[in-house]
């Protein structure tokens, strides 16, 4: 894991345990200092790859959440999808 990428998934941590929502990305752009919101999308899709962030399937803004983070709230088919995308096999 790189500095940038530990830099943000330590601020999405922070951020999501004290509002409850994932900052959007124009407040990672600013916390990252970064002059765009591309460095962060790069990013959340490298923290996303290697299994630390999960985007909600419900596409709607600050979908992203921590990896084993209220699995329990998450419909089975969604986590069998995961996993398979992943290439675990089941069964």
């Amino acid at each position: 894991m790189t500095e940038h990428q530990r830099k943000l998934l330590t601020f999405l941590r922070a951020r999501i345990a004290e509002t409850g929502v994932c900052p959007s990305y124009a407040e990672m752009q600013r916390h990252m200092g970064q002059s765009s919101k591309s460095g962060p999308h790069r990013l959340v899709d490298v923290l996303v790859r290697e299994g630390y962030v999960v985007r909600s399937r419900s596409g709607g803004n600050r979908t992203l959440k921590l990896a084993g983070s209220n699995l329990h709230n998450e419909p089975t088919a969604a986590l069998i999808a995961e996993l398979e995308r992943r290439g675990v096999r089941l069964g």
